[in-house]
């Protein structure tokens, strides 16, 4: 709570509102010409209002912990913190969405996470990938027999793999490059195309996913 507490008292008006009750503050102006009340009232329409129980407000600024990890969001004590450098309305809404994801991953890990078949399901498909990476790339199988988030890992996909090839690996098995990062990104990077409308290939692509994002919905309306 101290931290949108000290929020607030940097940016003290709410610039718009995520349905009805989630404010939305600025820290910093955004570079570009973007409606933040288009952005909320797209949102509104993609998410239902439930989905937000963990979310108490959206902040839009240049903050040093998303400069530091080279990110344009991240969700911390029921905030979901935003760059103010975005290309367009579909980045932000796309951030949000996935921060979403990651504040119901904390309320619900166990529901998630507890009977490890998104855990099996993931490392099932990171063995496939390292199989695949280690005929042209050198790197230890070790850091991909781990769910937690890799900087080791994550180096190696971004700068020495890059994410056009990536692309090109994790096609078959993956909903993007930036899922095989960690079994949170998995979950993550799943909720979020779930909800832009490829609920069908996370179906086709990883099931056990697809049952966990049905079943969170579930347990969120009530």
């Amino acid at each position: 709570m101290n931290n949108i507490i000290e929020y607030i008292k940097q940016a003290p008006k709410a610039h718009s509102m995520i349905h009805g009750r989630i404010p939305v503050y600025f820290k910093d102006g955004l570079t570009k010409k973007i409606s933040m009340d288009n952005v909320c009232r797209r949102v509104e329409n993609i998410l239902p209002n439930f989905l937000f129980r963990n979310i108490s407000a959206v902040a839009i600024g240049s903050y040093d912990s998303l400069e530091d990890r080279n990110v344009d969001s991240v969700y911390n004590r029921k905030v979901i913190y935003l760059t103010n450098v975005q290309d367009d309305e579909e980045d932000i809404i796309e951030n949000i969405i996935h921060e979403v994801a990651h504040s119901l991953e904390e309320i619900y890990q166990e529901k998630i996470y507890g009977d490890n078949l998104l855990k099996k399901e993931f490392l099932k498909k990171r063995k496939q990938l390292y199989n695949e990476l280690s005929v042209k790339y050198n790197i230890e199988d070790k850091y991909f027999r781990k769910t937690e988030y890799s900087k080791t890992l994550d180096t190696f996909f971004y700068k020495k793999v890059g994410y056009d090839t990536l692309s090109y690996f994790t096609e078959s098995m993956f909903i993007s490059p930036y899922s095989a990062t960690s079994l949170r990104e998995y979950f993550s990077e799943g909720f979020e195309k779930y909800y832009l409308g490829e609920s069908q290939l996370i179906l086709e692509l990883c099931p056990i996913l697809f049952d966990k994002i049905k079943q969170l919905e579930e347990m969120t309306k009530k």
